[in-house]
């Protein structure tokens, strides 16, 4: 889901009972997870640390961007700008909450996020270019149903929500906020998991191959 409120929250208290919050944990609970984008107001919040609604939602997965190439430089309607990207550097639009603020309602992973290029609506070969942690939402849940199609196949069940976010973060790639980016906002000097597709589809075989082991039972590929 590419969309927020602008806010900048450092946890979900408020919206315990909130319908989106049910509904989006019942999905958890059937073992689909619901992808949402940061938000991508850092710069307007001051460089303050926290997430919009409902990426604050602990029963979501919450997604921030970064860049993936030396590109740039690029500015930004809200006033953040960078003079030159580069792979692994956070966006300084995209919203971030470590999870030493809160464990439960932290940023998930990080994944590319800008600039993305995708089809665009001006005949069979245009192109559309943007920049935004709803960029980066779509990246992380093209991983995240490879990976569930995967379980599938060799178990014959989807796996819960808290695996695939567990094998997500084990297998991703720590990244620092504050070390080579080149912008105009405050960091964090924290580290966050930016996004391997391939590291975590590899860390799920891997999980299903231990859970194999243990527990004597082979895997059950779907016929």
């Amino acid at each position: 889901m590419s969309l927020g409120a602008s806010d900048n929250r450092t946890n979900d208290g408020v919206f315990a009972q909130h319908a989106v919050a049910l509904r989006i944990g019942q999905l958890r609970e059937r073992r689909i997870p619901v992808v949402l984008a940061a938000g991508n107001d850092y710069f307007t919040h001051a460089s303050q640390q926290g997430m919009s609604f409902p990426a604050i939602l602990r029963q979501c997965v919450s997604v921030g961007a970064v860049f993936d190439e030396f590109e740039g430089p690029f500015s930004y309607s809200s006033g953040a700008r960078t003079s030159a990207s580069g792979p692994d550097r956070l966006t300084p639009f995209s919203q971030r909450l470590h999870e030493s603020v809160d464990a439960d309602c932290r940023t998930d992973i990080f994944a590319p996020g800008a600039p993305v290029t995708s089809s665009g609506i001006n005949g069979p070969h245009g192109e559309s270019v943007q920049h935004g942690t709803s960029q980066a939402a779509p990246v992380t849940t093209g991983v995240l149903l490879l990976m569930q199609s995967l379980h599938r196949r060799l178990t014959c069940e989807l796996p819960e929500v808290d695996t695939l976010v567990d094998l997500l973060r084990e297998s991703a790639v720590v990244i620092h906020d504050g070390d080579d980016e080149a912008d105009n906002v405050e960091h964090t000097d924290l580290d966050f998991l930016r996004l391997d597709a391939f590291a975590a589809l590899d860390a799920l075989v891997r999980s299903l191959q231990r859970r194999m082991l243990e527990s004597g039972q082979p895997l059950r590929p779907a016929g």
